[in-house]
């Protein structure tokens, strides 16, 4: 590995190249899409086949607007997949870390795929480990074509097909009216569908279909969860990656009580429910009336309506889809035989409680208060979704016996519980599925660079930076050290996708994770080792739940 890397780095130094090709080269593959042309990628002397905009299911509008989708139909031309689909509709004020690096339209018709591949050397054979990246966003926000998720660098160096995707959001992904014609989840249906037209084409790609991990963070990490615990997914994927801390999947789903509720209140808001004449009484003519409406109402009724706390449209349980809530499946024994990969940020915690107060850390913290110290925690518990009384119990918890004087013992116990808030969800879903006899492989991230406060990006967001090998595309905004860094993290993710465990890193075996051994490698430039991980913070949370 280490090799490999300092002639990747060597490469950097001398020539920085990276370049599209639309000569006679251009590569051609056969799908149930149609014959699509895509593009050639030069990296770094590594040859990359790109195919752009492949639209994996029919426009979503009209009538089909809010139902599940349908497949595309095949192209009787030569389409050209040279450039990304349009962004599904969201929020104009929604911002994205880094740039969009493509066409930023937005319209309904963005059910489309990316795909990143390295040439075949023989037509017959594909066998290539295929990773599907699935994009976070709160279920209301991002798309496949951003600038993070460009995945040539991490198919050139690490051998293996890669996929990003668009799926629908917000309103017009997740409203659930419980009605057949919009039943809620079409934006995991979108997913579902995707992964459907992946099993089906990727060997034309060279990608093996038996060997395909999901990747993502946020609610995409989320979303990937959610395809586990479906019986809809079953055989579509064989690992997953969850890069990212905080996997609480209680606050990624409504029951459909609820999700009827912000359905209700969206109509109201649009002008298509009024007294006698909702959801529950005349669905059809309500419907009738949201499809009526341009997108943009839809995302500016959807916006005011999350300032009222509502909250966003979400995934439903309690349907085919998800059949109950994500806990009780959990804790059931038929859970799949997937391969896991799981990890989050040691930062996580500090950057949440800098995000929710700016000036916590600053050196006017000897003017906190104990009453300001109390709103932190119950701020904290609320924002994680946790009850006032978790930040009651917690403050008596983490601050017996501290003098209410000793301000940075007080610093130190507000951000020892960010952490266990904003970690311990992601180490209970390791704990379930190491229960139920899963192979589970778990990291923590301690890696704190210049460039991310440069850049001015989330930790979770440099992460992601780093696994799809940005400082090589972007050398200038990055150090040497952060590519070093990101060829490390970018050859963790590709070995466990392509062999399902974790590889051994500085001469030493990562171990499976399981609940009386709770071990996690440490990845860092400086430091990589096996370490153990504390759990007891988690234990506490465990009580007051």
């Amino acid at each position: 590995m280490k090799s490999k890397m300092n002639t990747l780095l060597l490469l950097v130094t001398v020539f920085v190249c990276y370049e599209a090709s639309m000569s006679a080269e251009a590569p051609v593959a056969n799908t149930t899409s149609g014959k699509l042309k895509g593009v050639l990628h030069n990296v770094y002397g590594l040859k990359v086949h790109a195919f752009l905009g492949v639209p994996y299911a029919r426009p979503p509008v009209e009538d089909r607007r809010f139902a599940k989708p349908l497949p595309a139909l095949p192209s009787k031309t030569v389409r050209s997949a040279t450039s990304y689909g349009s962004i599904c509709p969201q929020g104009s004020s929604e911002t994205h870390e880094y740039d969009a690096i493509s066409n930023p339209s937005m319209h309904e018709d963005c059910l489309t795929l990316n795909i990143w591949a390295p040439p075949r050397a023989n037509e017959s054979v594909a066998n290539k480990s295929v990773m599907v990246w699935i994009h976070g966003g709160g279920f209301k926000k991002g798309h496949a074509g951003q600038e993070l998720y460009e995945g040539a660098v991490l198919s050139a160096t690490q051998d293996v097909v890669v996929v990003t995707l668009n799926y629908r959001l917000g309103y017009l992904g997740f409203l659930n009216t419980s009605h057949p014609n919009a039943s809620g989840n079409v934006g995991l249906y979108d997913q579902l569908l995707a992964l459907s037209w992946i099993k089906d084409n990727i060997k034309a790609f060279g990608g093996n279909s038996t060997r395909v991990t999901l990747f993502g963070k946020g609610a995409g990490a989320a979303a990937i969860a959610l395809h586990v615990l479906s019986p809809q997914s079953v055989g579509l994927f064989q690992r997953v990656i969850l890069q990212s801390t905080d996997v609480e999947l209680s606050k990624y789903v409504d029951d459909s009580d609820t999700a009827t509720k912000k359905a209700d209140a969206l109509a109201v808001e649009l002008g298509c429910s009024r007294e006698g004449h909702s959801i529950l009484t005349s669905p059809e003519d309500v419907l009738e009336c949201l499809r009526s409406r341009d997108p943009r109402e839809i995302i500016r009724a959807q916006s005011d309506l999350q300032d009222r706390e509502l909250g966003p449209a979400l995934p439903t349980f309690g349907t085919d889809f998800l059949l109950q809530d994500p806990a009780s499946i959990l804790e059931g024994e038929a859970l799949p035989p997937v391969d896991f990969l799981i990890g989050h940020n040691a930062e996580k915690g500090k950057e949440v409680l800098l995000t929710l107060f700016p000036t916590f850390l600053q050196t006017s913290l000897q003017n906190t208060t104990m009453q300001q110290i109390e709103i932190l925690f119950h701020v904290l518990a609320h924002t994680y979704g946790f009850s006032r009384t978790n930040a009651e119990k917690s403050l008596e918890h983490y601050l017996r016996g501290i003098d209410s004087c000793n301000v940075q013992a007080l610093v130190d116990a507000s951000l020892k519980y960010s952490t266990v808030l904003a970690t311990c969800s992601s180490v209970s879903l390791a704990e379930k599925f190491a229960l139920a006899g899963r192979n589970v492989f778990y990291y923590q991230s301690t890696y704190t660079s210049e460039s991310r406060q440069k850049l001015g990006v989330s930790v979770d967001a440099f992460t992601t930076s780093l696994a799809f090998g940005m400082p090589f595309r972007l050398p200038g905004r990055f150090s040497d050290i952060d590519r070093s860094f990101s060829h490390g993290v970018m050859h963790t993710f590709a070995h466990f996708a392509k062999h399902g465990r974790a590889p051994s890193l500085n001469g030493q075996a990562w171990l499976k994770f399981s609940t009386s051994q709770p071990s996690y490698f440490e990845l860092d430039p400086s430091v990589m080792r096996l370490r153990h991980l504390d759990t007891s913070g988690c234990r506490y949370l465990e009580t007051l739940v």
